[in-house]
């Protein structure tokens, strides 16, 4: 029966006649290496960058600017907090904008080693732009936050 089927198929539609089993089986196996190939070579392992180790997205080489750049805690870190985060409706004591009060050294240093403060005033995608409402910070200014972190979060 299959043969008459076959035969009857070539008969009717003789361009299929070309095309036996031993070609598809070829074609299949063709796209399936070029698959394969494409998929072995795209994929490749990312190193995970650990935080404060002077590489982040925007600045390849942090660390060779905070060599020269050493911001204290106290006379340039606690500052910049207090005028454009610990305000009223913000990260205040009263206000605790999403639970997050950033007065204290602790509370600071938390802040930029463990949430996303970095990526909040760096305005990165998918985070929240901070301060909120307000104008972005200056880049100087991030730079000194990003090497007091770099520098070890130093209260100094």
């Amino acid at each position: 029966k299959c043969k008459y089927v076959a035969k009857f198929h070539r008969l009717k539609f003789p361009k299929l006649a070309l095309i036996d089993n031993k070609s598809i089986m070829v074609r299949h196996l063709v796209l399936l290496l070029a698959v394969g190939f494409i998929f072995a070579t795209a994929c490749t392992k990312d190193q995970a960058v650990p935080p404060g180790n002077g590489k982040n997205q925007n600045n390849k080489s942090a660390n060779n600017i905070c060599d020269s750049i050493k911001p204290s805690f106290q006379n340039t870190i606690q500052p910049i907090f207090a005028a454009n985060c610990a305000i009223s409706g913000c990260h205040d004591q009263q206000s605790k904008a999403d639970g997050r009060i950033y007065k204290t050294f602790k509370q600071i240093k938390d802040g930029v080693n463990n949430e996303p403060v970095l990526c909040a005033i760096k305005n990165e995608s998918g985070c929240l732009q901070m301060p909120r409402g307000g104008r972005p910070l200056p880049d100087s200014t991030i730079q000194k936050i990003e090497c007091w972190q770099e520098n070890g979060a130093p209260k100094n």
